[in-house]
């Protein structure tokens, strides 16, 4: 029964999944367009505009959303449990690749949203918390990896992981935001990111809860035959 309700889930899981990346994906390609408009017509946004940060530092902008739009990728090849069985080499390649992407992406995110934050204090101290723990999610997961410990390895990926799709949970919550509140862009985006990231950490973790003893009872079966 357990298995039944637990395949269930992860149907539902990787539907939102799928979804989260379909998001990030447009927005990826939307933000590229924009920073190849703002090259080409020299036509700024305006100093008060969240567009003029990424258009005033588009080299690091670049170093932030492309490897993130590469990690979320490359994350689906290694939650894949049947690409993941029939290709353990390749798993493991794009694992160590995975893990670079997920550096780069942490260490950038931590730059920028010090360096030239948009929402403020209440910004930067969420960037800081969540950029810090995905960064140490990786080296965790990367730590069990090296230790063979596949149980822990897979618990901290999926921790990792979770927290780099939150940022596509982002942009419907800043579309509600524009739709039922006059709050200033300014102001509420900040809190955007706790919005995001909170429930993230919360199913990613009810999620490694809930399939714990199932995946450990997988493991011994696998370790008998």
């Amino acid at each position: 029964m357990k298995s039944r309700s637990i395949q269930y889930f992860r149907i539902i899981l990787w539907i939102g999944v799928y979804s989260l990346i379909i998001t990030l994906l447009v927005s990826t390609g939307l933000r590229l367009s924009m920073l190849s408009d703002f090259r080409a017509t020299h036509n700024w946004p305006s100093t008060s505009s969240i567009d003029y940060k990424y258009a005033r530092y588009p080299i690091m902008t670049l170093a932030h959303i492309i490897p993130g739009a590469l990690f979320i990728l490359a994350g689906v090849f290694q939650f894949n449990r049947t690409f993941r069985n029939k290709h353990p080499g390749v798993h493991k390649r794009i694992g160590k690749f995975y893990l670079l992407l997920g550096c780069i992406i942490g260490i950038t995110a931590l730059i920028m949203g010090i360096t030239f934050q948009f929402g403020g204090i209440v910004e930067t101290i969420a960037v800081t918390l969540f950029g810090l723990f995905f960064l140490y999610s990786l080296i965790k997961a990367y730590y069990y990896a090296k230790k063979k410990n596949f149980m822990m390895h897979r618990e901290w990926m999926i921790r990792g992981y979770s927290l780099g799709l939150a940022v596509a949970t982002m942009r419907p919550i800043i579309g509600l935001f524009f739709a039922l509140t006059d709050i200033a862009f300014s102001i509420f985006f900040g809190y955007v990111f706790w919005l995001a990231f909170i429930p993230h950490i919360l199913v990613a973790e009810w999620w490694i809860h809930y399939t714990r003893k199932y995946r450990k009872q997988s493991l011994q079966n696998k370790r008998a035959t």
